[in-house]
């Protein structure tokens, strides 16, 4: 008979979906075979995998990205899957779940003209849609209070009962870091009638022939010549400003905003350059900035969070071997983006990214190569890696003064807080304990050595 749902996905690598959807679907009464949870309840006498698609499975789930789109296991599966829906004349036996960037025109040839269910940007619409067919087409379901029992008593086995969500208030952080903004904003005519802001020592972006800026006219000087016309400048409250009132004639309220924007974001661009960080400009024209050897110094690095003397590192590398043995070094750096927003407060939101490159200085130029290379080396970083790392970097542009502030003028300063903005949730979540870390993590005290024997351990 066949009545299971078989997930094909790729091990290790995208275990956390796949563990996920197989206890969404258990609970809902669907049998489910996946390799991951062998306590859902019949099907820990499922030995051969083949014979199983060929015999048990009423629909195969196919658990498509980069990784799975590569692996030769994979493959193998989605062969006789293939075969068996050809054989047997089985209508949408095969269901494809895409779940990360990997485009649709790249997908597997056996899964030419079948309809993917998209999870990549949303879980639980994802796994919506997937219901949705599945009660369309019938599949069979057992008593649901069965099943969450079966889900129950797996979740007992592998975590505590003491983890998961908790009915008490918890405090998270956020990605915002608020700024404090220059209380006057200016106007200044432009004098030439040439306006090249890369000249200029502070932040200027220019609208109907005047240059806007927090700095006064005496700054907008360039090999001693001013750039402002003389007595043809005036001011605005930055408040008025970015509220959109008071504008000048020439300008619109979405005019104001843009261009406060537009001087935000060179703000932050001269905060990193001041700072001795290296950009990269990603494919949304955004830059991410990182740092180097030369600037970083040493691997790991300290800094305190709330009290507590915390360690990680902004840059590494691991040894790869390549053809007929050679080994190089593939250098790893850790960076970020920042986008001003201004509601509902004025912030910068900053976003983690891990860049590459051969020699610690020039970042790879191939997305698909960086997009593999991540995923080999975050695989094992959760929030608290992503969101320290973010700190680290923050605390090196704070280093030893008391705030973070950019000079936007030669007596005007741009502050930004060098802690983000936080929230306070009705329910809290313990993680299960060890969840997703292997046994030998604690024999390392170094995470890169750490991450190479994760590496080596799964044969790459």
């Amino acid at each position: 008979m066949r009545d299971a749902i078989f997930l094909s996905h790729a091990n290790p690598e995208d275990n956390e979906f796949t563990t996920w959807i197989a206890l969404q679907l258990r609970k809902e009464g669907y049998k489910v075979w996946c390799d991951l949870a062998n306590l859902l309840g019949g099907e820990t006498s499922w030995r051969d995998i083949e014979l199983a698609i060929r015999s048990n499975v009423i629909k195969f789930a196919y658990v498509v990205s980069r990784e799975s789109n590569q692996k030769e296991g994979c493959f193998k599966e989605l062969q006789v899957a293939s075969n068996t829906q050809k054989k047997e004349r089985l209508n949408d036996f095969i269901i494809p779940l895409r779940i990360d960037d990997l485009p649709f025109e790249q997908f597997n040839i056996l899964l030419s003209g079948i309809h993917a269910i998209d999870f990549y940007r949303n879980w639980p619409a994802g796994l919506k849609t997937l219901l949705e067919k599945l009660q369309k087409e019938k599949v069979f379901k057992e008593d649901t209070e069965l099943s969450r029992s079966y889900v129950m008593s797996w979740w007992k086995t592998n975590f505590s009962t003491e983890m998961g969500v908790q009915v008490e208030s918890d405090e998270y952080l956020s990605n915002w870091f608020e700024i404090k903004i220059p209380e006057i904003i200016y106007f200044h005519k432009v004098r030439y009638g040439v306006f090249l802001p890369q000249q200029f020592t502070y932040p200027v972006v220019e609208h109907s022939g005047y240059m806007i800026s927090f700095a006064e006219s005496k700054d907008l000087v360039v090999s001693g010549k001013s750039y402002a016309e003389g007595g043809r400048s005036f001011a605005l409250s930055t408040k008025d400003f970015m509220d959109g009132e008071n504008l000048p004639g020439f300008m619109s309220e979405e005019d104001a905003r843009k261009k406060l924007v537009q001087l935000l974001r060179m703000s932050w661009e001269k905060l990193m350059k001041d700072n001795g960080f290296h950009s990269y400009e990603m494919s949304n024209q955004q830059k991410a900035f990182y740092g180097t050897e030369e600037l970083l110094g040493a691997k790991m690095l300290s800094f305190n969070l709330r009290g507590v003397r915390k360690r990680k590192s902004l840059i590494g590398y691991k040894t790869i071997k390549g053809v007929q043995g050679v080994t190089k070094k593939r250098f790893w750096h850790f960076s970020i983006s920042a986008k001003p927003i201004l509601w509902p407060l004025c912030a910068y939101r900053i976003k983690s990214h891990v860049l590459f490159s051969d020699d610690m200085y020039n970042i790879w130029t191939n997305p698909n190569k960086m997009h593999k290379s991540r995923r080999s080396q975050c695989k094992n970083w959760w929030n608290d890696d992503w969101c320290d790392r973010m700190l680290l970097m923050i605390s090196q542009l704070k280093g030893e003064k008391e705030k973070i502030n950019i000079e936007v003028g030669s007596n005007v300063r741009l502050e930004v807080s060098d802690f983000p903005i936080t929230f306070v949730s009705p329910v809290s979540y313990k993680e299960p304990e060890g969840r997703h870390i292997p046994a030998f993590v604690h024999e390392f005290k170094d995470e890169t050595d750490l991450i190479d024997k994760v590496d080596e351990e799964n044969g790459e």
